[in-house]
């Protein structure tokens, strides 16, 4: 059996067994989704702080994460237990004058969502009233943080392209999270000076979508 097969194994048996109060205190106002009865595992991510892998459970009925912190190594103990928010970060550039074809000579990455004037909108009778092209590397669970940096990477792999896009089409950084509720303390995303300066020599702003779900601890 690897290592993480281990975590995943130790992180299952504390929703289980409930060693950590907080754990219990979770579990009786949320569970997380299962399947044949087994927790459902969204994401391993190996490289967490502090020598400590995170694994992260869908929580049923909402869109954010029970998250375990295993120590890696010796019997693999649990070192944390919290919610992490679902966060979705992205690069969109839109446009009422340019279609996709065009918005798409702009740069070489290349977008993993598009659509044109007139195009129907997803899962409704509404047309677009632009075109647009987003662009998200990192669509796993994972902090808004983490995101942001890796998308910062994504981008700066044609700067040219993105800076084209920032100015000739309204080109941004997007952020959606649903939050969990807690006990009603709130904490908004915080970005560091590094990734403020890069966004800058990218010239793009961020803009943040949020809205808070769950139910609060007893």
């Amino acid at each position: 059996m690897d290592i993480e097969q281990h975590i995943i194994n130790a992180a299952i048996s504390e929703i289980q067994h409930k060693s950590w109060g907080v754990t219990e205190q979770y579990m009786e106002i949320h569970d997380v989704v299962r399947v044949d009865g087994i927790p459902k595992v969204a994401r391993v991510n190996m490289n967490g702080e502090n020598n400590a892998a995170v694994v992260y459970f869908p929580v049923e009925g909402v869109k954010f994460y029970l998250t375990i912190h295993i120590e890696k190594g010796n019997d693999f103990p649990v070192v944390g237990v919290d919610f992490e928010n679902d966060n979705v970060v992205y690069f969109r550039a839109s446009s009422d004058l340019l279609n996709v074809g065009q918005l798409n000579l702009m740069t070489s990455l290349k977008p993993t969502e598009s659509w044109n004037i007139g195009d129907l909108k997803f899962r409704s009778g509404v047309l677009h009233s632009d075109s647009c092209i987003i662009f998200e590397p990192n669509p796993e669970p994972d902090s808004f943080e983490n995101k942001l940096y890796k998308l910062l990477d994504y981008l700066e792999k044609d700067r040219a392209g993105i800076i084209a896009l920032a100015n000739k089409a309204t080109g941004y950084i997007a952020v959606d999270s649903e939050i969990y509720i807690n006990n009603g303390n709130i904490h908004g995303p915080y970005i560091n000076p590094k990734s403020l300066k890069r966004m800058a020599d990218l010239k793009l702003s961020i803009q943040f979508y949020q809205w808070v779900s769950g139910n609060p601890i007893k």
